[in-house]
């Protein structure tokens, strides 16, 4: 595992800046629309939010600047995108409304965070493996999240690419899954929603009342 996440690491440190959403070739404008209609109706204002895979923390400049979201925690594998958000966030952060978290140093446990938003975009399609998908929907599951907002790359069925992350072609298309897999490992969450989205579906849970 310890060799998996070195080469994920590596992959992301390196990746093209579009690939890696760190709000370089004008790519923020863009972005906030797409969070926009993505999150439209999602109740912000003085919520914590979450961001799995937060790249340069756009959502998080959306989130506070525009939605007045009271914190916004941020999760990434590379340190370069960690750095970027920090810079992207600068003027946003007042005391303790930005968190930024480099994964592989710290273990995951959204409900510790006590989020009310857990938002995973462009993030997912990328998982290594079948296991680390599983932990990441454990963890979404035991958030406490009132709502959960993830995309996948649209398929039949869920499958990885043989041996992920020894190329570029294995990190950039790692998996493929739906909302089949999806939902019965989220047991505290109904499926609200889902929407096609280019090659990729969101899909909206809400936690069980």
């Amino acid at each position: 595992m310890r060799d998996l996440a070195g080469r994920m690491k590596r992959f992301w440190e390196t990746v093209h800046t579009r690939g890696a959403h760190l709000g370089l070739d004008g790519e923020g404008e863009y972005m906030r629309d797409r969070y926009a209609r993505l999150l439209k109706g999602v109740p912000l204002r003085g919520k914590v939010v979450v961001d799995f895979g937060c790249g340069g923390g756009l959502l998080g400049v959306y989130v506070l600047g525009e939605r007045k979201a009271a914190r916004y925690v941020g999760y990434d594998v590379a340190e370069r995108s960690i750095d970027r958000a920090r810079e992207n966030l600068k003027d946003l952060a007042s005391e303790g409304s930005v968190e930024l978290v480099l994964l592989g140093k710290h273990r995951w446990d959204f409900a510790e965070k006590r989020p009310d938003v857990l938002v995973c975009l462009a993030c997912i399609l990328h998982f290594p493996t079948a296991s680390y998908l599983d932990n990441f929907l454990r963890t979404c599951d035991e958030s406490g999240a009132a709502t959960l907002v993830l995309e996948v790359r649209l398929a039949d069925k869920t499958q990885f690419q043989h041996d992920p992350y020894s190329s570029a072609r294995a990190a950039v298309k790692a998996c493929f899954t739906n909302e089949g897999y999806l939902t019965p490992r989220l047991p505290r969450y109904d499926l609200a929603r889902q929407e096609d989205d280019r090659s990729t579906r969101i899909l909206r849970y809400v936690r069980r009342a």
